[in-house]
């Protein structure tokens, strides 16, 4: 993994073995800008409808063999997100607490709510 270096004023708040920036705050002329290089509001079933929906243009980009791999692996995401305790599952598609935990996948989201948006908005 290779270290990033943002703007000056900007702070790195999140990273994981994927990349090292997952989430920055960047103060530039009195504001400040809070990004997540990820989408916290998706679970697997989330993912799974994603994949579902763009099955033709990923068997065609080369990401899945064909129409049933897809299916297959659509499959295997909707099953994990009904029983999260397969670690099985997990394990066969890299997937960890990142992904597989709310409170881990949200956490920067939450603490921008706590620390930024609220103790603004009462004052």
């Amino acid at each position: 993994m290779r270290a990033c270096r943002g703007p000056p004023g900007a702070l790195n708040l999140a990273g994981n073995a994927f990349s090292h920036v997952q989430a920055v705050c960047v103060t530039h002329k009195g504001g400040e800008f809070w990004a997540v290089q990820y989408h916290p509001e998706y679970d697997l079933h989330e993912l799974a409808r994603l994949t579902f929906a763009r099955t033709d243009r990923l068997v065609a980009m080369g990401f899945f063999s064909g129409a049933e791999a897809a299916h297959d692996y659509v499959n295997t995401l909707e099953t994990l997100h009904q029983d999260p305790s397969r670690r099985d599952l997990a394990w066969l598609l890299g997937i960890d607490d990142d992904v597989m935990n709310e409170d881990v996948r949200r956490v920067e989201v939450r603490n921008w709510i706590n620390h930024l948006v609220l103790p603004r908005k009462r004052a």
